[in-house]
C-alpha cells in the first residue's frame, strides 16, 4: 500500500519545518505504515502514512492548542493506540494526542506544525 496523498503533504510540510528522522536506537525510522520524527524543537511526533487523513502522533504538552483549529484531537491512554508508536522512548507509558488533520487548508496545517516545532 502506498502513502496516501495527504500524508505525503503533510510529512513534506513536516521536513520543510526542520523535522528529522528520529534517533531509533533500532530498527528504522520508517516503515510502511509510520514515518518517526524530530520535530526542530526535539520534540517526537509520529505520522501514519497510509490513512487519507493523515493522522499524527504527539505527547499532549507538545501539541499545546495548535492543532485545534485544523484537525480533531483523541487522547489515547497507554496501549490504545498505533502498535507503530513503540519504538519512541518519549511515548512509553505516556497518554499520547492523535491529531487527525484536515488537509484542505494547508496553510493553516503548515502554521500548527511551526507552531508546535519551535
Amino acid at each position: 500500500m502506498a502513502i496516501s496523498r495527504n500524508a505525503a503533504h503533510l510529512k513534506s510540510i513536516l521536513l520543510e519545518a526542520s523535522a528529522k528522522p528520529y534517533d531509533m536506537t533500532s530498527g528504522r525510522p520508517e516503515t510502511k505504515k509510520v514515518s518517526r520524527l524530530r520535530l526542530a524543537n526535539g520534540h517526537p511526533v509520529v505520522l501514519q502514512l497510509l490513512d487519507v487523513e493523515p493522522r499524527l502522533w504527539m505527547l499532549p504538552e507538545h501539541e499545546r492548542g495548535a492543532f485545534a483549529d485544523v484537525g480533531e484531537l483523541v487522547r489515547k491512554p497507554g496501549d490504545d493506540r498505533h502498535s507503530g508508536l513503540r519504538q519512541v522512548r518519549e511515548f512509553r507509558g505516556q497518554e499520547l494526542v492523535k491529531v487527525v488533520l484536515d488537509m484542505t487548508n494547508p496553510i493553516a496545517v503548515r502554521a500548527a506544525v511551526e507552531a508546535v516545532s519551535r
